[in-house]
């Protein structure tokens, strides 16, 4: 833009003025100054943050009760706390993204690294073991289901046996109006040894195959009962069907750890080949699981495989896996899933096995 400088000049004395207007030099004028307003930011700041908050208080309790799980040897209420492995590596891996997120990166590490303590845990207790070949072999399938004493879907239970096409089946939990309930089994399982109860402890086997010696002890100063068969197979197989006491209270808990010791004391000195099938009310991250194996000489079905857990029905992100197999030397697991609904508070197990004839 040209702009125009008004320039005066006074004449010599005496003399008129004038005034003269030159075109001055052109110049650029400066833009008015404008100032920028920016939308305002919402924070997800470690101060502002309720999520974040709220985030890293569950992630401390979670990540104390993962610790106390490894005192569960010293106190029953720690041992409860030892079962949850999976809920809480779930947990603690999605709080961390949440500290994370919420600029809270010193708990996500924390976080992450109490997650991955769950995870080895889990790892350790299901971690493929080099099991033989049993070739040639005799295929056994077994079926155990805790019924609930208060289930009345006899319908689904036999129905499920059926469709499972196992050869043995246990059953836990069995009240005496069970046992007529179940006839129509016999038309499939015509071998049987039941003990029912008016209690939680009833327990009953159903056989495809004839049985051999039976009986009924009591492990433990004041264990539950438990069913001990031999299965006409070739070779025979021993069953050992198992429900101890729930440790939800610390008698209870004592009397289940007692029967868990006995029950390794008496399998141990068993012939093999042998299968212990029950509700053991523990989990394999429990401190007494991998003891009873120990003392036991067996081995847990679920190994290489993800965790099954079996209970409660009604509570998927609760559930724990407290139905067992064991198997001692001379079975291979071939096979082992989560059966159907049958109206418990228990989803059953199915079980495939492989029985070394060399044991003969």
């Amino acid at each position: 833009m040209w702009s125009k400088r008004a320039v005066s000049a006074s004449a010599p004395h005496g003399r008129g003025t004038k005034t003269s207007r030159v075109l001055a030099r052109p110049t650029l004028d400066a833009a008015p100054a404008r100032s920028i307003v920016r939308p305002p930011v919402l924070s997800l700041g470690p101060t502002t943050s309720l999520l974040g908050i709220v985030g890293v208080v569950a992630g401390v309790v979670v990540s104390s009760a993962t610790l106390i799980g490894f005192f569960g040897a010293r106190s029953w209420t720690a041992e409860l706390a030892s079962h949850f492995r999976v809920q809480y590596l779930a947990l603690l891996a999605a709080l961390a993204v949440i500290a994370a997120a919420t600029g809270h990166a010193w708990w996500a590490v924390v976080f992450a690294a109490f997650a991955l303590v769950n995870a080895a845990v889990i790892a350790r207790a299901h971690s493929a073991e080099p099991v033989a070949a049993a070739s040639p072999s005799t295929p056994v399938r077994v079926f155990l289901s805790n019924l609930h004493a208060e289930n009345g879907r006899f319908d689904l239970l036999i129905d499920a046996v059926r469709r499972s096409g196992a050869d043995v089946v246990v059953l836990l939990e069995v009240r005496p109006r069970w046992i007529d309930e179940l006839m129509p089994l016999a038309s499939s399982h015509p071998f049987a040894m039941t003990l029912p109860r008016d209690d939680n402890f009833g327990l009953a086997l159903y056989s495809k195959h004839p049985l051999g010696e039976t009986e009924c002890v009591h492990l433990g100063r004041e264990g539950s009962p438990s069913l001990v068969a031999e299965i006409r197979t070739t070779p025979p197989l021993r069953v050992v069907a198992t429900h101890p006491y729930p440790p939800l209270t610390p008698n209870y808990a004592v009397r289940r750890n007692e029967q868990l010791e006995a029950l390794a004391r008496f399998v141990r000195t068993a012939p093999r080949p042998l299968v212990l099938l029950g509700d053991l009310n523990t989990t394999p991250w429990s401190p007494y699981f991998p003891r009873l194996l120990a003392d036991a000489g067996l081995r847990d079905s679920m190994r290489g495989r993800r965790p099954q857990s079996t209970w409660p029905v009604w509570a998927r992100a609760l559930r724990l896996p407290l139905d067992h197999c064991l198997v001692s030397s001379g079975i291979r697991v071939v096979g082992r899933r989560v059966g159907p609904d049958v109206g418990s508070d228990h989803f059953p197990v199915i079980v495939d096995l492989e029985i070394a004839a060399a044991q003969m």
